[in-house]
C-alpha cells in the first residue's frame, strides 16, 4: 500500500516538474521569436 502511494506521488512530482519545465522552455522559444520590446509596455 504504501509502495503504490510513493509510487503515484513520485509520478505526480514528475509531472508537475515536466510542465514547470515545458512552460519555461515556451516561454523562452516565444522571447527569443518575439522581439522584447513587445513585452516592456
Amino acid at each position: 500500500m504504501l509502495g503504490k502511494t510513493l509510487q503515484n506521488f513520485a509520478s505526480q512530482l514528475l509531472s508537475l516538474l515536466i510542465s514547470i519545465g515545458d512552460r519555461f522552455l515556451l516561454t523562452a522559444v516565444l522571447l527569443r521569436m518575439w522581439p522584447t520590446d513587445l513585452f516592456a509596455d
